[in-house]
């Protein structure tokens, strides 16, 4: 499971729940003022409405 998260949005909120309840996952970060994703890509790409 990926979780795209970027600093001060409410992904931090499933962040916490998903560590705390032991769920593995890979945490993408994304820069929203440039819609790009962490290691490439575009974040528009995954979600059109950004």
């Amino acid at each position: 499971m990926k979780l795209y998260s970027a600093p001060g949005f409410t992904s931090l909120a499933d962040y916490i729940s998903m560590l705390e309840a032991g769920i593995e996952f890979d945490l993408v970060k994304v820069n929203l003022e440039t819609k790009q994703i962490e290691g490439g890509g575009r974040y528009t790409d995954i979600n059109p409405t950004g």
